[in-house]
């Protein structure tokens, strides 16, 4: 393998996804040097899931080879209304009421509840796993709603603008107020260890990441459903960024 010209080592990589990639560092300490570039030259992230992961990338060496960021935000789980609404939007593999033509891209997917699973679950179950999604909505809800308290627009090279949503942060308590501004204060300093950095994108998750907001645990929801017929104003807000 000595043998080959790194450069066309280095062109076939590339055409590795990061799976793969991540597998190739871990052959030898050659390929880890050659794959390690390629699998950190560009770092996709959530302020509301992995920030923790860019902060710990550009603390190391590894942040030289970053030459591209982008901001991913996922849509939030939606607000269906109450749990008829809830229960009639959630899409089982097997549904014999349903036109198979429709679920043809998850009817053979194992890890999703099916049809005969849910239907034998008791009145009591489903409700506990409604209560669960609530809770799990709704804080969700809350981490994007102090976020977005402290967005703001600002020009580059110029201090700090007035923030979007004043309001929001005269709801906050002083400390709930401090940890935010600490924690986006935070990713500026981050973004300024990335000495390489030559992009810094954004991703506009409404636009192509819907199908992940209809994701929960093992149970699928309806996207004509979620369209239709939810709507959150923390989604365009997270689109702000």
């Amino acid at each position: 393998m000595d043998r080959i010209p790194i450069e066309l080592l280095n062109e076939v990589l590339s055409y590795l996804d990061l799976p793969d990639l991540k597998r190739v560092r871990l052959i030898n300490p050659y390929f880890n040097a050659i794959a390690t570039p390629l699998y950190f030259r560009t770092i996709r992230f959530d302020l509301r899931h992995n920030l923790q992961r860019i902060i710990n990338i550009a603390s190391e060496e590894l942040a030289r080879h970053v030459r591209k960021l982008v901001l991913r935000m996922t849509p939030l789980l939606q607000e269906f209304g109450g749990f008829d609404t809830w229960e009639r939007s959630i899409a089982l593999p097997g549904d014999p009421d349903v036109d198979p033509s429709e679920v043809m891209d998850y009817d053979g997917d194992d890890s999703l509840m099916s049809y005969e699973e849910w239907s034998g679950l008791s009145d009591d179950k489903k409700m506990a796993l409604y209560n669960d999604y609530e809770a799990d909505r709704k804080k969700e809800k809350d981490l994007v709603q102090s976020l977005t308290s402290y967005l703001c627009f600002r020009k580059l090279g110029c201090v700090r603008g007035e923030r979007v949503h004043p309001k929001r942060t005269s709801m906050l308590t002083a400390d709930k107020q401090l940890d935010e501004a600490s924690a986006l204060k935070q990713l500026d300093e981050v973004i300024k260890k990335f000495s390489n950095l030559t992009m810094f994108e954004h991703e506009p998750g409404f636009l192509v990441n819907y199908e992940l907001s209809s994701r929960w645990r093992r149970l699928r929801f309806s996207l004509d459903i979620i369209v239709v017929e939810t709507f959150y104003k923390e989604n365009e807000d997270v689109e702000a960024l």
